[in-house]
């Protein structure tokens, strides 16, 4: 056994080693960063988990190289984004070893992750950028994404009202409405632009739902995707984003852009951080 994980390890050594520095002749200009470039986000899972071999071969359970730590450990610390100063060695260490000493795998359809995509749409007319958060939803057959949520600064004063609107008698239903039948309900909906001084002040307008009634009615027009990244959870007391980089060199392609550890009960602040809640 212990021959066996030293002979893995060499050989994962080995075969990322040769992908970092080929000898002359061995691959054709720039071949050595093409396979070292993780250039599909399912790929990204295969290689987090050690699923493939550096030349793109997938291996499956049953072969010995099949997510063992050595291959995994090779590839953990090359599925990060090495330019970036905050992840520091020692984070991408301890992360890494982490993952190992768990045996933590991702799972494409295990949930606690999602795509964030940065959209172009025209709104009333007007260029806005659209934040769509999408999920994998489990279908009959397969599964398929979803908008989940959504953020556009436009929706952001819905219920404000629009410049230069006349101002309105007060909004206010007098608390014995209730012995009126709420009749005086009418006042509220004389100027529907100005109904938002009749909603409870906790109340917060669904940016997904005033977007699909925009959607609907014509007045949201997508024009084009801008920028895709991707929020995983799935690792327990870790958070993580996958970008997407194209730039020269070997790192590059679909790698982790930020991490960090979660505290108990941080997960659910970060959440609203991103869905700009």
């Amino acid at each position: 056994m212990r021959f066996s994980t030293f002979f893995l390890g060499i050989w994962a050594c080995l075969a990322w080693a040769a992908l970092a520095a080929q000898p002359a002749g061995a691959y054709a200009p720039g071949e050595a960063n093409l396979y070292a470039e993780t250039k599909q986000l399912n790929q990204f899972f295969r290689r987090f988990n050690g699923e493939e071999l550096p030349d793109g071969t997938r291996i499956y359970a049953g072969d010995a190289r099949f997510q063992s730590r050595s291959l995994r450990d090779a590839y953990l610390m090359q599925l990060m984004d090495q330019q970036n100063p905050e992840l520091t060695p020692s984070l991408r260490r301890t992360f890494a070893d982490q993952v190992l000493d768990a045996g933590c795998v991702l799972d494409f359809h295990g949930g606690h992750w999602f795509a964030e995509v940065e959209a172009e749409f025209l709104i009333g007319g007007r260029p806005e950028t659209v934040l769509l958060f999408m999920e994998l939803q489990q279908e009959a057959v397969g599964s398929k994404w979803v908008m989940a949520s959504l953020y556009a600064a436009c929706y952001d004063h819905a219920l404000d009202p629009p410049p230069g609107a006349p101002q309105p008698d007060p909004a206010f239903l007098h608390p014995l409405s209730h012995e009126l039948d709420f009749m005086n309900l009418s006042k509220a909906f004389r100027t529907p632009e100005n109904l938002g001084g009749f909603v409870s002040r906790s109340f917060r307008p669904d940016h997904l739902t005033l977007f699909l009634a925009d959607a609907q009615d014509k007045k949201a027009v997508f024009r084009s995707v801008t920028q895709v990244k991707f929020h995983f959870f799935q690792v327990e007391g870790w958070y993580f984003e996958v970008t997407e980089f194209n730039r020269p060199g070997p790192n590059r392609g679909w790698l982790i852009s930020q991490l960090f550890p979660l505290a108990p009960g941080q997960s659910g602040a970060l959440l609203n951080a991103i869905y700009r809640r």
